[in-house]
């Protein structure tokens, strides 16, 4: 997301002002990051449908190089585009599509004009994924702006063409039927002529369409949604969120509290090996479930594992980072995510030891440890 971050920063130079625009922007790019992949999936398949539709001998082209899943567009997707352009096209590019101009989902068009820009090449000289994969992410840095944003534009209303002339095509009546007597194979036993006679005198009818396949476009929802203007946001209903409930852990809490901090770096291993235990127990459960892990966290508080680095005389273990270190992969035994999760919160705890003052750390450790929060 440090990707999303940097532009906007950098133009506005102010904490709180780049906060506030990246907060607005992730409104909007959220669906790119999430757990399912399902925002991606559903951009991907999208673009899938927007070649077939407007490209549809590329589209076959791609087919058998077995490459319409456009994963070697994933990463422009993702982060858009931010690592195809120079900062100052990125700039541009970005400021164009929050717009919404065109569409909500104009981005969608970039990569169609890439495709359509080396369109001979992939044709004519590409014969797999790895070699489309390959050229594509090539392309990074050489990429024209000006001449990709037209082409995009283009694009967009040629397809806006397409779906307005198939719209009214299928207002008008419907031509009626030509009804034909097709000849039948005669019955046994009667003479040639009378086969004759009767296969012209009898047979079943049908339209020439019949049995006949439609090569007209279709225009799937994921289509349709390219010529909305509204922004698609992912729905926040808070009271819906699940989270894991601390109260199961009630026993261990008390157990923990009782025991108090450890005192020797044997003891902090020990007690990372017991958390490491209980998380153990229900980790493939949790995971599938994805709830948030509140209840975890809680345990992590009174296990003393988040005081492990800070200072003794505010109420932590006083120990240093070859403790932290160990304490944190017996952690990762048990559940490798929340072992990562205590790793960035003892680092993000004492990263004011190394780039703040004096009066800055001491500060930072004795709000941490004496109120046991988590600055992961």
């Amino acid at each position: 997301m440090s990707d999303l971050l940097a532009p906007i920063y950098a133009i506005e130079q102010d904490d709180a002002v780049a906060f506030w625009g990246f907060v607005g922007f992730m409104e909007r790019m959220e669906r790119n990051f999430l757990r399912d992949q399902s925002g991606m999936r559903l951009q991907l398949l999208t673009l899938d449908h927007l070649c077939r539709f407007l490209d549809p001998k590329l589209y076959d082209h791609l087919q058998k190089l077995d490459s319409t899943n456009f994963f070697f567009f994933f990463r422009m997707l993702l982060v858009w585009f931010k690592r195809e352009f120079e900062f100052n096209d990125i700039l541009r590019l970005w400021e164009g599509l929050w717009t919404d101009y065109y569409s909500a989902n104009f981005h969608l068009f970039i990569p169609m004009a890439i495709l359509e820009k080396h369109r001979d090449v992939i044709m004519e000289h590409l014969k797999g994924f790895d070699e489309v994969l390959k050229y594509v992410n090539e392309l990074s840095g050489t990429i024209d702006l000006q001449s990709t944003i037209v082409r995009a534009e283009a694009l967009y209303r040629r397809f806006q063409r397409m779906v307005e002339a198939i719209d009214k095509k299928g207002n008008f009546p419907k031509v009626p039927a030509v009804r034909q007597r097709l000849p039948q194979p005669p019955p046994a036993g009667p003479t040639p002529a009378t086969g004759r006679a009767s296969a012209s005198a009898s047979g079943r009818e049908r339209t020439p369409q019949e049995g006949a396949t439609s090569s007209e476009p279709v225009i799937s929802p994921e289509l349709r949604a390219l010529l909305s203007r509204e922004v698609p946001k992912l729905e926040k209903r808070e009271s819906e969120r699940q989270y894991t409930d601390p109260d199961v852990y009630a026993a261990h809490h008390k157990q923990f509290e009782a025991a108090g901090l450890p005192s020797d770096q044997a003891g902090w291993i020990e007690r990372a090996r017991q958390v490491a235990e209980i998380f153990a127990q229900d980790v493939a459960a949790r995971d599938i479930g994805n709830a948030a892990p509140r209840a975890e966290i809680s345990l992590l508080k009174s296990s003393g594992l988040l005081k492990v680095l800070g200072p003794k005389r505010y109420g932590g273990g006083g120990e240093a980072w070859d403790t932290a270190y160990k304490v944190i992969r017996e952690v990762a035994k048990g559940d490798g995510s929340l072992g990562m999760l205590l790793g960035y919160h003892l680092l993000w705890s004492t990263t004011a030891n190394v780039v703040g003052t004096e009066e800055q750390a001491d500060s930072v450790q004795q709000a941490i440890v004496k109120n046991n929060y988590v600055s992961a």
